[in-house]
């Protein structure tokens, strides 16, 4: 990863969302890899947190209050980075992080909630109970997760805003439920 937590960094190509970030300047809050290994990175520019791909931005100023260990104490930068953090600031992180995603599509748990009361009406017993079948399992996990990304695209019509790809996301579950039909 080429950048860490307060860089200071100037989008320079924005392949998934408009250009109105393009040029502009902003710091970096959080760095992260995705399950295909491409690294994230959370840029608040003019109080607004957006994700940008690694590739997308060019370093303005290095964070320089980010110090190596010293070496009186013993440690190389690798072990002092391999201390595990706090359960605070691992909550802290997720809490800063679910306040972004939130703020930028919204809660879909209530609407996903809706459209599968509607997907699973015929498996409704009297009792206000489900009796599902196994081979529908797999496939109620794959589309909550498709549900979601749709979610997303309602809520943000004009974009993603945190540079993601919903269209992308259902294009790889869609991929993920061909593969797993043809394994059956």
């Amino acid at each position: 990863m080429k950048f860490k937590v307060g860089d200071k960094v100037k989008v320079v190509k924005n392949s998934l969302n408009t250009n109105q970030y393009l040029g502009k300047v902003g710091t970096i809050e959080k760095v992260e890899k995705d399950d295909t290994n491409q690294v994230h990175c959370i840029v608040c520019i003019d109080d607004e947190c957006l994700w940008f791909l690694e590739d997308e931005l060019e370093l303005v100023e290095k964070n320089e209050s980010f110090i190596e260990p010293c070496e009186e104490f013993g440690k190389s930068l690798d072990e002092a980075l391999s201390k595990p953090k706090s359960f605070r600031q691992i909550a802290a992180e997720i809490g800063q992080f679910t306040d972004i995603k939130n703020e930028a599509y919204g809660s879909s748990v209530d609407a996903t909630y809706e459209v599968m009361k509607v997907f699973l009406k015929k498996y409704k017993n009297d009792d206000n109970t489900y009796t599902i079948p196994e081979s529908l399992l797999k496939h109620i996990l794959l589309q909550v997760r498709m549900i979601d990304k749709q979610n997303r695209v309602f809520n943000s019509p004009d974009g993603d805003k945190l540079n993601e790809s919903p269209y992308r996301d259902l294009a790889g579950y869609s991929l993920i439920g061909i593969r797993m039909m043809e394994n059956e």
